[in-house]
């Protein structure tokens, strides 16, 4: 079989400036679909203040990781510009309707990666017991697609699981 390559886009709103979205559902919904037994789906983040991770699925760390990256690099105020990019008095590039100041945001997303491969091999994900492959929002709430780009080598035979 020759190496067949899919996109899958994913849409959701995020509810909270900074929030982890869970994604290994569409990972192993996509392996289902396409009929998977080894390849790659390969998670992208098309935003500049959201990243994808991979961490262990657990309330408290959750939080954890919410409250770190929304205290690893200060916030600007109204009244106290910390950033240039959150003077929006002054800025004049790539401005939309409703910009806010979110310098913050596109600091933090310099430390964490824009995308995720999760190999496929005998027709499951390779993800360990408690890992979860998350999308992070960084400056919600607002609309976000993930792009799950799907590689093939290999495909289930047909009525196994």
């Amino acid at each position: 079989m020759e190496t067949e390559e899919y996109v899958e886009f994913v849409g959701f709103t995020s509810g909270s400036r900074v929030e982890l979205t869970e994604l290994n559902e569409y990972v192993y919904g996509f392996v289902e679909k396409y009929r998977i037994a080894a390849g790659q789906i390969t998670v992208i983040s098309p935003h500049t203040t959201g990243a994808i991770i991979v961490n262990e699925k657990e309330s408290g760390l959750k939080n954890d990781i919410i409250n770190f990256l929304s205290r690893v690099i200060p916030r600007s105020a109204p009244d106290t510009i910390i950033w240039e990019h959150d003077d929006l008095a002054n800025r004049t590039e790539n401005m939309c309707r409703g910009e806010k100041q979110n310098g913050q945001s596109h600091l933090v997303r310099l430390f964490l990666p824009r995308d995720q491969t999760i190999y496929i091999v005998n027709g499951f994900p390779i993800l360990g017991q408690w890992e979860e492959l998350f999308f992070v929002e960084l400056d919600g709430p607002r609309y976000r697609n993930v792009v799950f780009k799907i590689t093939v080598n290999n495909r289930k035979k047909t009525g196994s699981k």
